[in-house]
């Protein structure tokens, strides 16, 4: 029994070695597998880690993008919203303005309203007014005024056949002066040709004709102081007839309140006459016949005469 154990001994150990060389090259395969698949794996996580970030740069990218475009849209959104809060305030004073300019417009309205209401009762008040003024005018005034006006152009036609008759008498008297001033101018024409004549027959008698042109010179200055004088008459006349004008009127004024106040005296109305009876000296005839004067001239005077009436 002692000698096949060494047998069974070395046979274990051999077949021990065989189990233990199989496990150490089933040890390596599979330490070589989980080598390769390790670095398989390796590969795999940097790939992938790669690609992961790759993924998060784009995601940065793309959230910074969009980050970005979300501050824009806020900004632009915060001016829009800023402008329509102004654009509110704008809209929002035009209404307050608008609803204060109606009820100013209201209140004028009613104002106008009432002032038109206190005006149609002043109009109607007015009107009926008027109406009784229209017939007292017809009743009482318009009847007086017609007497009034009636005796006025009565007087007013009694002062004309007056005027009438100074004016025909001054006619008369500018006439025979007419025909005075037209004999010496005559005879003044006549005393020139004789002058003439004497002077081409005979030339001694110069001094003569030198002593007849002083003398006509002499009536020539007496004629212009004639004609000066016409004038100064003229003048002195038309100031006495303005003084009698004023005197006339003056009466009229008093007739119209002797006529206002029931009492009518008989009133004297200076003559022409009298007007014409002026104590002014009688100047010669002038030689050029004076211009015809302005108080012989009765357009005026009849149209002050009806502005009177």
């Amino acid at each position: 029994g002692q000698q096949q154990h060494p047998q069974l001994t070395n046979s274990h150990s051999s077949t021990n070695k065989a189990n233990y060389e199989k496990v150490v090259v089933e040890l390596q395969n599979r330490f070589k597998e989980y080598k390769e698949k390790t670095k398989k794996d390796k590969k795999d996580m940097v790939d992938r880690l790669t690609k992961a970030k790759r993924d998060i740069d784009e995601e940065k990218r793309l959230r910074i993008e969009v980050q970005e475009h979300m501050e824009e849209a806020k900004q632009n959104s915060d001016k829009i919203i800023k402008s329509l809060a102004d654009e509110y305030d704008k809209q929002k004073q035009k209404e307050t303005q608008l609803v204060n300019e109606l009820k100013k417009k209201e209140a004028k309205q009613k104002k106008y309203k009432d002032a038109a209401s206190d005006l149609k009762k002043k109009i109607k008040a007015q009107k009926e007014e008027h109406a009784i003024k229209i017939q007292e005018l017809e009743n009482e005034i318009i009847p007086q005024w017609q007497e009034k006006l009636k005796k006025e152009k009565e007087r007013y036609d009694l002062l004309q056949a007056k005027l009438t008759q100074s004016h025909q008498q001054t006619q008369a008297q500018l006439a025979q002066s007419h025909q005075q001033s037209q004999a010496q101018y005559a005879e003044l024409q006549r005393l020139r040709q004789s002058l003439n004549h004497q002077s081409a027959e005979n030339a001694k008698t110069q001094n003569i004709l030198s002593q007849l042109q002083h003398k006509n010179e002499t009536i020539l200055n007496q004629a212009r102081t004639a004609h000066n004088d016409w004038e100064k008459i003229n003048q002195s006349k038309e100031e006495r007839i303005k003084s009698l004008e004023k005197e006339n009127n003056a009466l009229r004024q008093q007739n119209n309140v002797l006529r206002s106040n029931n009492s009518l005296p008989q009133v004297t109305i200076p003559s022409s006459n009298n007007s014409s009876s002026i104590n002014t000296p009688r100047p010669p005839s002038p030689v050029k016949m004076p211009s015809t004067p302005s108080y012989l001239k009765f357009n005026e005077l009849e149209l002050e005469e009806l502005k009177m009436c």
